[in-house]
């Protein structure tokens, strides 16, 4: 009897230790933590190189390297979870993800798998988190649980994620305990609502987005690994001092999301528009704050250096903060978004009564929408797109909207060059006819300068005696070709009107040679312009041009009044 017990005993040990093991292999961490990376198309890339030279431009140094970003690509951390649904998810940062329509998802557990293009289905507005969905093929291993129980300070925790090696993400599992349950910040919005949970297992560049674990004893089974948080952060100049949000917040967002996701039949999706275009009217007429999140991250794409002057010129100063603040915190994408939201809010503060929606229709795929609004007894129309969950405005749905909803004066922000020609006729007996060719120079917002080649034919000064004295005066004698060249340096105010037209006055004080006399000058005028686009105008203007020399032949100052029209060409 002893030796059946002893046999059984032997037996049934070798059983457990066999299904602990196959436990522990069917739930290697690296078969339920991923590298995240992105999916940048050649647009981005493009519009990231000029928000970089933007960004440079105005000092903001941190925030022209999050868009250096872009054109090198980075990776983060994310793991899976099941949804009840049946499918395969990654739960990973928003800042990995970056309001990207798709990534690229990566493990290297026993064997090594990538899948290309994984949706982003949803970007949390409130915590940094955002859900990616994985193929319906997806077969590597189980996915990781939320922990529901009570956690305490003093607990080990693990960190797992990816974090970089040289160029490489490679694989990190650090241990840890929890150092603090609850920082709160007013950063996280309402702190009573909303804290992160502070620990010491290592986190590093690259391990955003991974999970934050606790080990427990599955029932009736082996240790396992339990998410109670996701990494997001780390304190600089501290040692071990990392965040992770509590799956408290995770969890809700995450069930919710998926579940809107699967649920969504043709009829409530043209249900969402309508109520998308509705909201949208409403926060038109409420302000810029309202209009933010109705701007897809695809509509920044647009922003060229003059269209960012010339917005940022006309933005309220409360927007102008703001988008300041983000620019200093490194948040480019979200200060573009203020940008275009308080330039619509700007173009229909005066008016708003005459703004009416007219309908939203729902495209025949349902992928876009079309918002119609009545501006001004004109239609508006505004194109939207599913962006990660939400219905928002397509990168080609601002297109005759912004400035264009607009007539009101402001003054162009622009640096920049320019070609221009002149035909000046003189005022007095000395001045008679010059055609001039100038490049000019805008720079520091509101200067100019100019260099001008000139030739024409001038009446030159000559000396002649006093008939019955032995004094001399100054009089008018032969017509000549005359040429030089001149300098000019001075202030330009271009007053923009709408996004078409500009009326430019200037003073351009200056000095130069010709073939007959050194000279100083004052060039003034006014131009109207034609804006063909953002970057380039064509102008027609008056000018007036007063030149005082030393004529070499009698070293008499003389003065050359000219007036006379301008046309030119901004690029």
């Amino acid at each position: 009897m002893k030796r059946l017990t002893l046999l059984l005993t032997y037996v049934l040990s070798i059983v457990f230790a066999f299904s602990s093991f196959a436990e522990e292999k069917t739930t290697n961490l690296k078969d339920q933590v991923a590298i995240v990376t992105p999916n940048i198309s050649e647009e981005m890339k493009k519009h990231a190189s000029e928000m970089v030279r933007i960004l440079a431009n105005y000092s903001y140094y941190s925030a022209a390297s999050e868009y250096k970003a872009y054109q090198k690509g980075w990776s983060g951390s994310g793991f899976v979870i099941k949804g009840k649904n049946g499918r395969h998810y990654i739960v990973t940062n928003k800042h990995v993800t970056r309001g990207l329509k798709s990534v690229n998802i990566e493990f290297n557990g026993d064997t090594a798998t990538k899948y290309e293009d994984c949706p982003v289905i949803k970007e949390s507005e409130d915590i940094d988190v955002a859900i990616v969905e994985l193929p319906r093929h997806f077969k590597i291993g189980q996915s990781l649980e939320f922990y529901t129980e009570n956690v305490n300070e003093g607990d080990d925790v693990w960190s797992a994620g990816y974090p970089g090696l040289g160029n490489n993400p490679v694989w990190q599992l650090g241990k840890g305990i929890i150092s603090n349950m609850s920082v709160k910040d007013k950063d996280f919005g309402d702190e009573k609502k909303f804290h992160v949970i502070q620990h010491t297992a290592q986190v590093d560049a690259g391990n955003s987005g991974g999970p934050l674990l606790i080990r427990k004893e599955r029932k009736g089974g082996a240790p396992s690994y339990y998410v109670i948080g996701v990494n997001t952060w780390k304190a600089g100049g501290r040692e071990n001092t990392n965040f992770s949000i509590p799956t408290k917040f995770i969890s809700e967002f995450v069930n919710q999301s998926i579940t809107e996701t699967v649920n969504v039949t043709a009829q409530k999706q043209e249900e969402n528009a309508k109520a998308a275009g509705e909201n949208f009217y409403n926060a038109l007429l409420s302000g810029y704050k309202d209009i933010v999140p109705f701007i897809s991250d695809e509509c920044t794409y647009s922003i060229t250096k003059e269209a960012f002057q010339d917005m940022f010129s006309q933005a309220s100063s409360e927007a102008q903060t703001e988008i300041r603040e983000n620019l200093k915190e490194a948040k480019g994408t979200e200060a573009l978004k203020i940008l275009l939201a308080d330039n619509l809010a700007q173009s229909v503060k005066k008016k708003k009564q005459t703004l009416t929606l007219k309908e939203t229709k729902l495209s025949e795929t349902g992928a876009t929408a079309m918002s119609t609004f009545s501006y001004n007894g004109k239609d508006k129309v505004f194109n939207w797109v599913n962006e990660q969950g939400q219905w928002k405005i397509a990168s080609n749905g601002l297109d005759g909207s912004i400035l264009q909803m607009s007539s009101n004066v402001h003054i162009i922000k622009k640096n920049g060059k320019g070609l221009s020609t002149s035909a000046l006729f003189g005022l007095n007996e000395y001045s008679k006819m010059n055609v001039t060719l100038s490049i000019n120079r805008y720079f520091a917002t509101l200067g100019m300068r100019s260099v001008t080649f000139f030739g024409g034919k001038d009446i030159i000064a000559r000396n002649e005696i006093i008939e019955g004295t032995y004094e001399e005066r100054t009089i008018p004698g032969d017509t000549i070709f005359i040429y030089g060249i001149k300098y000019n340096i001075g202030v330009r105010v271009p007053i923009g009107f709408g996004e078409k037209f500009a009326l430019t006055p200037y003073v351009l004080p200056g000095g130069g040679i010709s073939s007959e006399t050194f000279f100083w000058n004052i060039r003034s005028g006014v131009n109207f312009g034609w804006r063909y686009d953002k970057k380039h105008q064509l102008y027609l203007g008056a000018t007036f041009d007063y030149l005082r020399g030393i004529e070499n032949n009698t070293s008499q100052k003389v003065t050359r009044p000219y007036v006379g029209a301008v046309f030119g060409w901004d690029y």
